[in-house]
């Protein structure tokens, strides 16, 4: 399927999903808002939500204040609640990390786990959701979309087999004047994100 959408850029798969994997490496970002309000991208890999809620995602939040310090936090979210971010750990631009994602009778699980540092997260929550799609996405998440170096995803994978496929999609996001866009798929399980603003 293709996919526009005005805050985010990625590839959906469709299917029956219980299980969604990603690693992509946490890009250095720049401020380019306008107020004192932080600019943000969230990073994350999903179960569900791309037509009908609920969503179950985990990922990264990097966030960027108005003096230019990027900070970048491991979060979760069970959609629609509010994400629930991680106050211990911090990781750091150029880092590897992986994000999982895992729904089975009605325990929803996910981990987060920072190569670089050795650092992970997890947890097991009740929360059903929708399966009908897998999703590895770069979304804007702050006030304005920051100014950031390509994200590469390294592997992105489900249970419902590797990014290649004849079901995906393409997506081209906006925010304001700034832009993003998902490159084609390189290899069987790599992509791209870039910001184009």
């Amino acid at each position: 399927m293709n996919l526009t959408d005005k805050n985010w850029a990625g590839f959906i798969q469709s299917g029956l999903t219980s299980h969604v994997t990603g690693e992509f490496y946490v890009p250095s970002a720049s401020y380019v808002g306008t107020t004192v309000a932080k600019d943000a991208v969230g990073i994350w890999v999903g179960i569900g939500g791309v037509s009908v809620d609920p969503l179950w995602q985990a990922g990264v939040a990097v966030n960027v204040s108005y003096n230019n310090i990027e900070t970048v936090t491991p979060w979760y979210e069970a959609y629609p609640s509010n994400p629930v971010y991680s106050n211990s750990m911090h990781f750091n631009p150029g880092d590897l990390v992986q994000v999982w994602t895992n729904y089975s009778n009605g325990a929803s699980t996910f981990e987060i786990k920072d190569y670089s540092t050795g650092q992970s997260w997890g947890k097991s929550i009740s929360f059903t959701r929708n399966t009908s799609t897998g999703e590895w996405v770069a979304e804007s998440i702050g006030y304005t979309l920051p100014n950031f170096t390509d994200i590469t995803w390294t592997s992105s994978s489900s249970n419902t087999g590797n990014l290649i496929s004849s079901i995906q999609a393409r997506a081209q996001a906006i925010s304001g004047v700034t832009e993003m866009y998902c490159g084609f798929i390189t290899e069987p399980t790599q992509f791209t994100v870039e910001h184009v603003g």
